[in-house]
């Protein structure tokens, strides 16, 4: 495996993680800027029915119709008017919030068709979030003041808007916009592009005669250097060439497109696709299964009526 290779791998990694750091400290400054009395509050948003995010999603509520409006126009907005608050608890590690989020407050309602949903709010006087996701155990004013106790009151004096008589139908790729947050595409989309660019490559792939240029020695791969004799181009790259040393001939695999005139080994090309895809499913996967998990587990929980 080439250095070439592992830059490449490394720079992909860094820059999806950096995508989502980034996302979070957007994020992060708007919960924690100062909030006046008529601004929208921001506050996550999560449910287990298709009415709700299936996972922890930032917006904002309206003041006056307790209408919450999601940041990306991914996301699909939802009413809160009419709903019944059922607790209000410090933020834990078993809510499923990475910690780079700095909510504090889980104000856990029911909504009038009985589905349970979450808003996590950050209150500056509640205790902050520790290192391992949760909040200290120390007692906090929510309910005295602060803006959780804005959110509770915004939502409690919001008027409830009567029914449609006709039920309008569901929006397009409603499962997919509750369901999937927008980095699941962005590191899907990642993991593909990584993989075909080294899977393409071996459709177009062909057998070489190049001359070792560079030899580095017996544990190292060496430059080797070549020219098509169809289409005169030169072509080279690092490949294992054993006991042969500078000016002997070696028989060497070209790629095809995106990567002509570039030799690598098969085997290696099949290993780097499949860590870059591989990765990308396992991501997803890993998170998608959490989401899952938790909102099993919301929906199992019953409050009295």
């Amino acid at each position: 495996m080439s250095q070439g290779y592992l830059t490449g791998l490394a720079a992909a990694l860094v820059l999806a993680l950096l995508l989502q750091v980034r996302t979070w400290a957007a994020a992060r400054r708007a919960a924690t800027r100062p909030i006046g009395p008529h601004d929208d509050i921001p506050a996550r948003l999560f449910g287990f029915t298709l009415s709700y995010p299936g996972h922890w999603r930032a917006g904002y509520v309206d003041r006056e119709t307790a209408a919450w409006r999601p940041r990306s126009r991914w996301a699909m907005p939802a009413s809160l008017a009419g709903s019944r608050l059922m607790t209000v608890t410090n933020t834990t590690s078993k809510d499923g919030m990475p910690r780079l989020m700095v909510e504090n407050v889980i104000l856990t309602y029911v909504d009038s068709h009985g589905d349970v949903f979450r808003l996590a709010v950050f209150d500056a006087t509640a205790p902050p979030r520790t290192r391992s996701g949760g909040t200290l155990s120390a007692p906090y004013r929510a309910l005295e003041g602060g803006l959780a106790r804005s959110l509770i009151q915004c939502v409690l004096a919001a008027p409830v808007r009567p029914s449609a008589p006709v039920e309008a139908p569901p929006p397009r790729l409603l499962w997919w916009r509750q369901r999937v947050p927008v980095v699941f595409g962005v590191v899907l989309l990642l993991a593909a592009v990584w993989s075909g660019y080294f899977l393409l490559p071996l459709i177009g792939a062909h057998e070489a005669d190049a001359v070792v240029t560079l030899y580095r020695g017996h544990s190292y791969q060496c430059e080797v250097a070549w020219r098509d004799p169809v289409t005169g181009r030169q072509g080279g790259g690092d490949v294992d060439c054993g006991d042969r040393r500078e000016g002997d001939t070696i028989r060497v695999t070209a790629m095809g497109w995106p990567r002509s005139g570039t030799a690598d080994d098969p085997n290696t090309t099949i290993v780097l696709a499949a860590l870059g895809g591989g990765f990308g499913v396992f991501f997803v996967g890993l998170l998608s299964i959490e989401q899952m998990m938790i909102r099993r587990r919301l929906r199992r929980t019953k409050y009295p009526v």
